[in-house]
């Protein structure tokens, strides 16, 4: 598994193969050999998307996953909070009708 998660590191990240990694089954995502894996996704999509207003829509259509990790960022750059706020906002209200 350390292997595999390595040699998938080394590979370009895209957005597709990062929700890949962070959609692994539990049971694969709670080894500690896939744990780089799913950091390097994470930090993939949140340096991505890290101005959620202007990929608002590309963010909106994301798997749970993906959302929770840009929004796990330290790194957004948004005007303010309020605009993570709306962000939440919508993307509950889409999920809510969906």
């Amino acid at each position: 598994m350390r292997y595999c998660s390595r040699q998938l590191r080394n590979l370009p990240m895209t957005p597709e193969s990062a929700l890949l990694y962070l959609e692994l089954p539990s049971s694969v995502l709670m080894a500690e050999a896939v744990q780089p894996l799913t950091d390097a996704a994470e930090q993939f999509l949140a340096a991505r998307y890290k101005d959620i207003t202007k990929f608002q829509e590309e963010v909106m259509k994301l798997p749970l996953a993906g959302v929770e990790a840009i929004l796990s960022s330290d790194d957004l750059q948004v005007a303010s909070e309020d605009a993570v706020y709306d962000f939440c906002f919508e993307v509950t209200r889409t999920i809510i009708h969906s």
